[in-house]
C-alpha cells in the first residue's frame, strides 16, 4: 500500500500523527501534508480508499510546476564543444556568457547556477569528455586502496 494511503487510513481509524509517524516510520511533516492534501481536495478516506494506485498518485503526489527562468540560460552546447579547446575553462566561458547577456541587456545566472546547468545538460545527454595527450607526457596515479605501511 502507498504509504500516502497507508497515512489516510490510519488516521481515519483515529491514531495520533505520532503514532502513524512511528508506525510508518515517516515524518510528522509528511503526515501533516498528506492529510492537508485530503482536505483541500474535499476528500475523506471512503473516496479514496477504492482509488486505484495511478489515480491515487495522480492526485497526491507533489508534482513540481516547471518555473520558466526569468534569466538568459547559457548555451550548454556551445559550452561543451568550446571546453574542448586548450585552455578554456568554464569560467571564461561564464565571463563571456556576463558580457553577452549585458550587450543583450538581459540578465544572467551567476558563476555557480550556470555550472550547475551545465551539469544537468552533460547528465541529461551522458557526455563525457576525451582527453587526448601524447604518450609519456603525463603521469597519474590512482592512490585510492593503497594501504600506508607501519614501520616497526
Amino acid at each position: 500500500m502507498l504509504k500516502e494511503k497507508e497515512i489516510i487510513r490510519l488516521s481515519h481509524q483515529g491514531f495520533s500523527q505520532r503514532s502513524i509517524c512511528k508506525m510508518i516510520k515517516t515524518s510528522d511533516r509528511k503526515i501533516r501534508q498528506t492529510l492537508k492534501k485530503l482536505a483541500d481536495l474535499n476528500l475523506t478516506y471512503d473516496d479514496v480508499k477504492d482509488m486505484d494506485d495511478e489515480t491515487f498518485l495522480d492526485l497526491f503526489q507533489n508534482k513540481r510546476k516547471e518555473v520558466k527562468s526569468i534569466h538568459r540560460q547559457p548555451d550548454c552546447n556551445h559550452i561543451h564543444q568550446e571546453l574542448k579547446r586548450k585552455g578554456v575553462t568554464l569560467m571564461i566561458l561564464w565571463e563571456e556568457y556576463v558580457e553577452e547577456s549585458i550587450v543583450l541587456n538581459e540578465s544572467y545566472l551567476k558563476y555557480t547556477q550556470s555550472c550547475n546547468v551545465y551539469k544537468q545538460y552533460v547528465e541529461k545527454h551522458q557526455l563525457a569528455m576525451h582527453i587526448e595527450y601524447k604518450p609519456g607526457e603525463r603521469c597519474e596515479t590512482d592512490w585510492m586502496g593503497i594501504i600506508p605501511l607501519k614501520h616497526f
